[in-house]
């Protein structure tokens, strides 16, 4: 395993800060080697989750799912150009679940996210540029645990996906 752990510390090295908080319990070789193993047909899985997906744009291209083509529905300049506008009015819609439980595990759930380096915050709105994008945060209950659940279809974050899996 001291081979695995040494290629793992390698892959890593490359990472951003940020990346690197999310990677750190990742064990990537280990992923790569299970994949090769295998004989995976998306080989490049581990790669990508070593660089990060985007929100935005385009999805890397899969050598599993089946060919589909979805164009995105607006550009990533027209989304952060609408940004300000759009965050002022998801500020006005902001409340709670209407559950005080629910909302005090999505609370917590953020703040353990926070503190693992996965997110920054919190940032007053009157600091965020005017190209940020926000997303809307809520609790959904599932097998008795709450998932924090970002609104990315309300923000119009998910219409600038560009999908293109070509490959099979």
């Amino acid at each position: 395993m001291p081979k695995l752990e040494k290629r793992d510390a390698e892959l890593k090295a490359t990472a951003s800060l940020d990346r690197l908080a999310i990677l750190k319990p990742k064990k990537i070789a280990l992923m790569q080697a299970m994949l090769e193993e295998e004989k995976y047909p998306d080989k490049d899985i581990a790669a990508d989750i070593l660089r990060g997906f985007d929100l935005v744009g385009g999805i890397p291209n899969s050598k599993v799912f089946p060919k589909k083509f979805s164009p995105a529905v607006i550009s990533i300049q027209d989304l952060e150009a609408s940004a300000k506008r759009s965050r002022e009015a998801l500020r006005l819609m902001t409340k709670s679940s209407g559950c005080h439980d629910m909302d005090c595990k999505l609370w917590n759930k953020t703040q353990d996210e926070l503190a693992k380096g996965w997110l920054v915050g919190p940032i007053a709105w009157s600091e965020l540029p005017n190209q940020a994008v926000v997303s809307r945060r809520f609790p959904v209950e599932q097998s008795g645990k709450v998932r924090p659940i970002d609104d990315y279809t309300q923000s119009q974050v998910n219409m600038t996906i560009l999908l293109k899996r070509l490959h099979r």
